[in-house]
């Protein structure tokens, strides 16, 4: 180096130390550049292939190459630098760095290749930065004195503070200048601890630098309180976009401000204010890191310039005791001007007008901040009130309510099954929908990796949903992090979409089952109008753990993040709560599908975002859908049916089906049809048979139709009865008789039918014998639970048969036995509740699972109650195949679901069921 060495030293001259330091640096510095000035020019202009060339002058010049480039032809930027120049020692671990940028710079502020016609020079010959620095001592040198040490002056070149107003690609081009500048070596300088007045390379005498006058304060303190006030009014900045409910400007303008006027506006992002010493005053530095400023023309609004920048303002000691800081409003309100006097010729009067009311608001806003009023960092464990399964939770009983108000179907979901979904959906997810990267304009990344979504449910059709963020990671970064309860809590308000294809980038993922002509009706949350709530987030992990820089390009990127994130929950169905089959308008209906169905939430008690921890798991919110079959309308408000709703106790999920469809149009039905065939029963005739000639009048009675259920005691009973007695002769009259009676028992929907079909030879005379023969039946249907899982099973003797001793009713009997036997099975109704209940339930969530019954349970009004498991075995893709058709001229498509690698389908009277076994 071209410096003369250093002569003596005296160690009790600490008068000016600072001050020679400072020189004697600043002439290793000199010395370096000059060093550097001889290389280029032994080298040439040209781009310096060899690492070690561009080492010797990287004090020089620079050039950022893309990728794996060699030539000044895949440069995005070019540098020239004169003399570096430390300026200032700030604190005895943080120095003032400038660097003398020469006019013959240029570079690409897209971070494209250098070409001409797209290359910018910059408009300023210095930048300064702020640099953290340590002294290390390097070793020993004999002297006349005996022994000097030698110290060396390292300065961290990875984490500079940039104090001149430079734009976004100036920035990361001079960091990775500084970067380079470290790992070629060149952040290291030697110094002294002492130095003599008469130092060679002083030119002048120094000045005499005083004592700080308050050797007491203590910054960090301050800087901690405006971190945090900065990172809240970021976040809270997330609902700026929300049409109603907007954040006010004094909660988010730390972080950013917006302000617009007929043609004119005015877009501004900050980051993190910061208070530092330096010398004997305490600044207030704030760093403008995008400023746009948009025109309007015609009904668009369009870019013309923008700015970036940062400013400082002088703090004031109120209060040496307590320590109060204030700044003047002017100066604030004087430095925003300047910093923005590059745009101000675009409308000045309007930019004067929104940079004064800024300062107005800014102002008290940073003081409030400073002096601590507000320094609660959130900390909500959501993890207790939204993520949290219990693996002993106890399930006790059901849902109860006397009647279900003529609608065919109501089904309750508590906030355990949607927890359990989303857990699913997250562990199930193929398509990356959980992990979020983006990259940054100068090529850096940033990655963010998701955990399951948390939900709790409020009154109003709301919930509250927590996004989770487990991992932040990326070259944006200085390091990566890994969380373990970070938290942003969103009040979500739940819609219904009735469209088919939910999806639109992969429409052949959607979950598509059970019959034809139908749509999958999803109750959803609605995260385009989500509300972030700060108070219900949990930010104490990212606060602690991030430094300045990685907090600024976070809250920086959070809003883009949210955005981001929340389409791709939406585009891949990870936000719905529950999907229904819908008929499509106009289509034939089948059994148990819906034509109609409306969802919401309900509670006993009104449940909001400022209460829900506060009160007991009794009256937590449930989430309900109702819905109609055979496109009848709702009888009445579904809102308001619910009243008698009680969940105290109990296992919310269930599923109640009206007595509508599951006795009159299920059960009556069937038992219709089994009298039908009773009534129609054919016997073989025989010329001038007594017998025959009255069985062929036996015909069907009005009396066998319109059938109701009563009530019983403990049981519901429907009974139907057919006679006919023809005269045959003047001696004896025929007979002919059918009862039937179907009971189901008030609690478990067991099904009991019993029955007598008689014909009879009664004598007038009332002397002779009597010939008859008799059929009697007693089958059942029971419900029951076995390993966890329903069945439905069938029991009862097989018809009886008896006669009388003569030898035509005997022939009558065996005829009977058989034509009595194929009319009055149950196998039919266990074949279709097997198919319809002991199986996959018709909701489901998309690619995440379905639900299964069990324990029934049916009331004095004959609606029945299952409860409802979540199942979180994922289904597979659905592909509809038609078959034949089904005996009305219709087609039907059966939609096979996966089961361990097979599919299986049930066709019951006319319609399909997806089974699960």
């Amino acid at each position: 180096m071209n410096f003369s060495p250093i002569l003596t030293f005296d160690k009790m001259d600490l008068e000016h130390q600072s001050e020679y330091n400072l020189r004697y640096l600043n002439a290793q510095l000199g010395a370096l550049h000059q060093n550097a000035r001889k290389a280029i020019g032994r080298l040439g202009t040209q781009l310096k292939v060899d690492e070690v060339a561009r080492g010797h002058v990287a004090l020089g010049e620079y050039y950022y190459l893309t990728g794996n480039a060699s030539t000044t032809e895949d440069a995005t930027s070019y540098f020239r630098f004169d003399t570096p120049e430390i300026v200032d020692f700030i604190t005895s671990s943080k120095l003032r760095l400038r660097l003398r940028v020469n006019q013959d710079s240029y570079y690409n502020p897209e971070y494209k290749l250098l070409r001409s016609g797209r290359n910018v020079t910059p408009d300023f010959v210095h930048v300064e930065f702020e640099v953290n620095f340590d002294t290390r001592q390097a070793g020993y040198v004999p002297s006349e004195q005996g022994l000097h040490t030698i110290n060396v002056l390292i300065l961290d070149l990875y984490s500079p503070i940039v104090i001149s107003p430079l734009n976004e690609p100036l920035r990361f081009y001079f960091s990775q200048y500084l970067r380079y500048l470290q790992d070629e070596g060149h952040n290291m300088l030697y110094t002294l601890p002492y130095f003599k007045k008469t130092f060679p390379l002083s030119p002048r005498t120094p000045s005499v630098r005083a004592a700080t006058p308050l050797p007491e304060l203590d910054i960090r303190p301050f800087n901690s309180r405006l971190r945090l006030a900065w990172f809240k009014a970021a976040l809270t900045a997330l609902n700026t976009s929300r049409t109603h409910g907007k954040p006010t400007v004094e909660s988010i303008c730390l972080a950013e401000y917006s302000a617009e006027e007929y043609d004119t506006r005015l877009d501004v992002k900050f980051g993190i204010p910061e208070i530092y010493v330096s010398g004997n005053d305490v600044f207030l530095r704030l760093t403008i890191t995008e400023g746009v400023l948009y025109t309007k023309r015609g009904i668009s609004w369009n870019v013309v310039d923008r700015i970036d920048g940062t400013f400082t303002i002088k703090i004031n000691v109120r209060n040496h005791a307590k320590v109060e800081l204030y700044f003047a409003l002017e100066e604030l309100n004087n430095r925003l001007l300047t910093c923005f006097d590059a745009v101000l010729h675009h409308r000045r009067e309007r930019l004067t007008s929104f940079l004064e009311k800024y300062a107005l608001v800014c102002n008290e806003t940073i003081l409030k901040a400073i002096a601590g009023i507000d320094e609660s960092t959130p900390h909500f464990d959501s993890e207790i009130y939204g993520g949290l399964i219990a693996k002993d939770a106890q399930r006790l009983g059901l849902v109860n309510t006397p009647h279900v108000h003529s609608f065919d179907y109501v089904q309750v979901l508590d906030r355990y099954s949607l927890i359990q979904q989303f857990q699913t959906l997250h562990s199930s997810d193929v398509r990356g929908t959980y992990q979020w990267t983006h990259r940054l304009a100068d090529s850096r990344t940033f990655h963010a990796h998701f955990g399951p979504l948390r939900v709790r449910l409020l009154s109003d059709n709301k919930a509250l949903v927590w996004i989770c963020p487990k991992e932040l990671s990326g070259s944006s970064l200085t390091s990566s992090f890994v969380f373990k309860d970070l938290a942003l809590a969103f009040e979500v308000p739940l819609k219904t979409s009735d469209e088919e294809i939910w999806s639109l980038n992969g429409p052949s993922s959607v979950f598509r089952f059970h019959v034809a002509d139908t749509i999958l009706h999803h109750l959803c949350l609605d995260l385009e109008h989500a509300e972030f709530v700060l108070d219900l987030s949990n930010l104490g992990e990212l606060l602690t753990f991030a430094n300045d820089t990685d907090l600024q390009t976070i809250g920086g990127l959070v809003n883009h993040l949210w955005r981001s994130y929340s389409k791709q929950l939406v585009e891949n169905g990870q936000h719905i709560l529950l999907s229904t089959p819908v008929f499509k308008a106009g289509a034939s209906p089948a059994d148990y599908i819906l034509t109609t169905v409306k969802g919401f939430t309900y509670s006993k008690l009104e449940v909001t975002r400022c209460n829900f921890d506060k009160l007991p798991a009794s009256v937590e919110p449930a989430l309900i859908v109702v819905g109609m079959c055979g496109y009848r309308p709702f009888p009445i408000d579904p809102v308001k049916i619910l009243y008698e709703l009680t969940c105290d106790g109990a296992n919310k999920n269930s599923l109640f089906i009206s007595r509508k469809c599951f006795l009159e149009e299920h059960i009556l039905r069937l038992f219709d049809s089994i009298n039908d065939k009773l009534s129609k029963i054919a016997f073989p005739t025989a010329g001038g048979n007594l017998w025959n000639q009255a069985l062929s009048a036996f015909v069907e009675s009005p009396e066998g139709r319109q059938l109701q259920f009563k009530i019983d005691g403990n049981n519901l009973f429907a009974e139907w009865t057919l006679r006919k007695q023809e005269k045959i002769t003047e001696t004896y009259d025929i007979s002919c008789e059918i009862v039937n009676k179907l009971f189901i028992e008030i609690g478990r929907p067991n099904i009991q039918m019993t029955g007598t079909l008689s014909i009879k030879s009664i004598p007038k005379d009332g002397l002779s014998a009597s010939m008859e023969t008799r059929a009697t039946w007693n089958p059942t249907l029971s419900f029951v639970m076995e390993n966890g899982a329903l069945v439905v099973r069938s029991d009862g003797s097989l018809p009886k048969v008896y006669s009388s001793n003569d030898a035509r009713t005997r022939a009558l009997g065996e005829d009977l036995k058989t034509k009595v036997i194929s009319s009055v099975s149950l196998a039919e109704l266990e074949e279709e509740f097997r198919a319809e209940f002991c199986s996959a339930w018709q909701t489901c969530v998309p690619r995440a699972g379905t639900f299964t019954l069990g324990n029934p349970v049916m009331n004095s009004n004959g609606d029945v109650v299952f409860e409802s498991y979540y199942s979180t075995v994922a289904a597979a893709k659905i592909v509809s195949t038609v078959v034949s058709s089904n005996g009305n001229g219709s087609d039907l498509r059966l939609s096979p679901i996966s089961v361990n690698g097979a599919h299986k389908h049930a066709i019951v009277n006319g319609s399909i069921r997806s089974a699960h076994y």
